[in-house]
């Protein structure tokens, strides 16, 4: 997978996000690092500020679903507020790598109910417009593996709409 660094731009966000995911590794016995947290050490995670970005993709390069969802849609350059790095391309390797990672936990129960309650937010379905998109701009959808469009595909706003009887 193409992947980009940032901790650089902020070394000491980056040793943090290390202690972080060290504790979280801890807790699972080593299994997964999941932050669901909108929060980390008072820097809001969907504001578009390069502390938020740095955070995100240091969490999105070590596995963490709902980080890499985050990371993929900041990097969209199709999206009002813009972040301060954005790649149409990157932004598509997260987030098909994100959804990869989030149908790959489905059978890690604690992950399955932390991604569960994600999948709920008004972020993640505007997150899943943003996969949606990407699917119908790309000129050879069929190079996305089947089960990455499927996942991507249960969440076409039309659907949601339907599904809710209102707009989110």
């Amino acid at each position: 997978m193409l992947s980009i660094d940032l901790s650089r731009l902020n070394e000491n966000i980056a040793e943090e996000c290390e202690k972080l995911f060290q504790e979280k590794m801890q807790e699972s016995d080593g299994k997964r690092c999941i932050i669901s947290s909108s929060m980390f050490n008072e820097i809001e995670l969907i504001k578009p500020t390069v502390d938020a970005q740095v955070i995100i993709n240091i969490f999105a390069n070590i596995s963490c679903p709902i980080s890499c969802f985050r990371f993929a849609a900041s990097l969209y350059p199709h999206r009002w507020p813009t972040w301060p790095i954005v790649s149409y391309e990157m932004s598509q390797a997260y987030m098909f790598e994100a959804v990869e990672i989030a149908i790959n936990l489905r059978y890690d129960k604690k992950a399955r109910l932390i991604l569960g309650e994600f999948q709920k937010t008004r972020e993640f379905v505007l997150i899943m417009q943003i996969a949606n998109e990407m699917l119908g701009r790309l000129c050879v959808p069929s190079l996305v593996c089947s089960e990455i469009v499927e996942f991507i595909e249960q969440y076409k706003i039309v659907n949601y709409y339907n599904e809710t009887g209102h707009q989110q």
